[in-house]
């Protein structure tokens, strides 16, 4: 057992099939393909069913409902892997959308990936790297300097099993944030010690979960719409 001040026990059923992105969803770094230096791994499970609870010092919090699982492998140092990123979960009566974006940093010419899907149960509607995650307002954080975001415009673009075109958007503002996490505040000491080397890196995380979102799809000529869950993050690592 790691900390007795937090005790993990939860269930993770999933509903709709897996992804990733490419022969194994690995993202390579380096001049040489075939013996790259870096690399990053990551798989999803984007609709499930979660049971159980995580023990606190203030009492159990239940977290029964509907859950992404996200299975990441960094094999190289987090400030040379992305200079930001941005996560998307949404969880619908229907569909759940996921999305994951990060932008390397100016040592890998700033290039932006992105990896995301749509699924309902049972079923993958689309999946691929083809997607934009935008933030639309900026109102910034005086304490660092970093551009909180204040609204965001999330669309993916793909095509479905039979070969018709989908587009999905999200936008919409995002409240009031959840939490700001000061990164450097949380880690080992032997992380900051490696991290501190590298000028300029002060991560933050910032999360959402605005109360009102909408989630709409259009697939060839269909047009459906539905309320659901976002949690959403925007993490700054380094200056691009």
């Amino acid at each position: 057992m790691v900390n007795q001040k937090s005790i993990v026990n939860i269930t993770v059923t999933r509903t709709a099939p897996g992804f990733q992105v490419g022969n194994d969803g690995t993202s390579y770094f380096g001049t040489d393909p075939k013996a790259p230096w870096g690399s990053m791994r990551h798989r999803f499970w984007p609709r499930n069913t979660v049971e159980g609870s995580i023990m606190t010092k203030d009492g159990p919090i239940d977290f029964k409902g509907k859950a992404l699982l996200s299975h990441a492998l960094q094999g190289m140092k987090p400030h040379h892997a992305g200079a930001k990123w941005k996560f998307v979960d949404f969880q619908g009566p229907t569909y759940s959308a996921i999305m994951m974006e990060f932008t390397t940093p100016p040592s890998y010419g700033s290039t932006v990936v992105n990896v995301g899907g749509i699924v309902k149960d049972g079923e993958i509607i689309t999946a691929g790297a083809s997607h934009v995650a935008e933030h639309t307002k900026i109102k910034g954080d005086s304490e660092n300097d970093w551009p909180e975001p204040e609204a965001v415009k999330y669309q993916w673009n793909g095509k479905t099993k039979d070969g018709k075109s989908i587009t999905a958007v999200i936008d919409c503002p995002l409240d009031e944030r959840l939490d700001r996490i000061d990164v450097m505040a949380e880690v080992p000491g032997f992380v900051k010690t490696i991290v501190a080397a590298a000028a300029g890196t002060k991560p933050y995380i910032y999360q959402y979960s605005p109360k009102s979102c909408q989630l709409k799809i259009n697939v060839g000529d269909d047009e459906k719409s539905e309320e659901g869950q976002l949690f959403t993050e925007a993490t700054f690592i380094v200056e691009t």
